[in-house]
């Protein structure tokens, strides 16, 4: 068979040339945190799916000189490896905990109309607008989001938590140092979240809002929306999400290691990655909120993180476990 020969032109050879060395300089985050991160896939006590964060080190804080002041010392963290759950918890996932736990509602949730209102009808079950059982929960304080994870690792017999704020952020950020996940386009977060937007403007047309339009006045089923680059839904947008840490007021005294801000008399609970009234300011991933650890309101919810799921294994795709006893 007679050889084949192909002649490549100067053009040619540069561009081959141009891509090679794009290809080899590219930030090694831009292949760590594909969304074939590895997944661990719960059954019991409800259907959950974690997503493995690789042991990293990380800047944290306002990267992108924006933001406010208690974002600020930006300052560096070593992070071990954790999972962090995929989604919200949803609505169905809080029901079984309250029906498995024999727990009675508490009535009482903060809401918006032209400023913060609280009101005795609100619950998690009846949080003021129309949710199914895929939606995030909301009118859930610190307290409740601590006794469900804590009923979730007695019935699964794994450790989960609420992430600490430094875990939070490097989940939210996946790799990127820009204001948002996706970049810094406040014009596409529509595509990324369930922010303030068209939609909402129909319903309160004293909100400031984005020019586009997500879908949803009010929450949105969680997973709705593209993920980052973990394979993580909702970091922007839909819910706020309590984390694990008491509020301070700088980072100045940040942990190193990632661990959370404690007091023995916390007046204020931080919650990150803004809500579904929420502009493009309160959206970025640095951005931090707090209240006390009692408080109830229709826009905040979280998420569960967990250093060590011993049945699952970060270095396959994929991995499924139920009860450890099993």
């Amino acid at each position: 068979m007679p050889s084949m020969m192909f002649i490549i032109n100067h053009d040619q050879r540069v561009l081959i040339f141009t891509v090679l060395v794009a290809f080899l300089f590219l930030p090694l985050s831009s292949f760590a945190d594909r969304p074939t991160a590895a997944s661990c896939q719960l059954q019991q006590p409800v259907n959950a799916t974690f997503k493995w964060v690789s042991p990293r080190k990380i800047q944290l804080g306002d990267l992108a000189g924006n933001g406010q002041a208690d974002e600020r010392p930006i300052y560096e963290v070593n992070l071990d490896g954790f999972w962090m759950m995929d989604t919200e918890v949803t609505v169905a996932m809080y029901r079984r905990f309250m029906q498995q736990s024999s727990k009675t509602i508490v009535p009482g949730c903060g809401f918006f109309s032209d400023g913060w209102q609280y009101s005795s009808d609100l619950s998690w079950a009846a949080p003021g607008f129309l949710q199914t059982p895929q939606h995030p929960v909301t009118c859930v304080n610190w307290l409740d989001a601590n006794a469900f994870a804590d009923w979730f690792s007695k019935r699964s017999g794994l450790d989960v938590f609420l992430p600490t704020e430094a875990q939070w952020e490097a989940a939210a950020r996946a790799g990127t140092t820009s204001p948002y996940f996706h970049g810094d386009n406040a014009q596409r977060l529509c595509q990324f979240g369930n922010g303030a937007d068209q939609q909402a403007l129909q319903q309160y047309p004293s909100f400031s809002v984005l020019a586009c339009d997500d879908g949803y006045t009010h929450t949105a089923p969680v997973g709705r929306f593209k993920a980052n680059a973990l394979g993580l839904y909702d970091m922007t947008g839909n819910v706020w999400e309590w984390v694990a840490d008491c509020y301070s007021e700088n980072y100045q005294s940040a942990s190193h290691t990632g661990a959370a801000h404690q007091q023995k008399q916390c007046p204020r609970q931080v919650f990150r990655g803004g809500g579904y009234g929420d502009v493009a300011h309160f959206l970025r991933i640095s951005l931090r909120n707090r209240a006390a650890a009692a408080v109830r309101k229709d826009d905040i919810g979280f998420r569960l993180a967990g250093e060590q799921l011993p049945c699952c294994d970060p270095q396959q795709p994929t991995s499924k476990c139920r009860r450890l006893d099993e």
